[in-house]
């Protein structure tokens, strides 16, 4: 309709200005009428009714935050998220002994995993990979693929 009649809108949203600043002029340009107009309504001037049940809600909230991040603190990974973190440190190790069928790898493996997930564990200060926040996954996979063997 806009495209069409692009002048009969203007001149609707013009006279909705009109009329709204008509109706504050009737109702609310001056305190005695915003009172008459709030009496003659029903309302105080303030909603306390609202104010008490918007602090209400305000406090229900912050304790359901409290609860939330709680949660998240203590929450782990999933099992798949735990894969993929192994999968990732079998790659990375894989690829800095020559891959998983190298005579180096056979040999030195499990001292790389021993060491990489050592220092993961001290690094997000878990006893396993497993108990990884939810929020430090992405850093996890981070650590992992510029971790070396020192």
């Amino acid at each position: 309709m806009q495209n069409e009649n692009p002048k009969t809108i203007e001149k609707l949203i013009n006279y909705q200005l009109r009329c709204a600043k008509v109706l504050h002029e009737a109702f609310m340009s001056t305190e005695e009428q915003k009172k008459g107009f709030f009496n003659e309504m029903g309302l105080k001037g303030e909603i306390l009714e609202l104010k008490g049940q918007l602090a209400q809600n305000t406090q229900q909230l912050v304790n359901t935050e409290n609860k939330l991040n709680t949660l998240i603190d203590s929450s782990t990974i999933n099992s798949r998220q735990a894969q993929r973190l192994l999968h990732c440190a079998k790659d990375r190790i894989g690829t800095m002994l020559g891959g998983a069928h190298s005579s180096k790898y056979k040999k030195e493996s499990r001292m790389y995993f021993k060491n990489l997930w050592l220092s993961f564990c001290k690094e997000f200060e878990v006893s396993t990979y497993k108990d990884l926040n939810p929020l430090n996954y992405n850093d996890g996979f981070r650590f992992i693929e510029n971790w070396s063997m020192m």
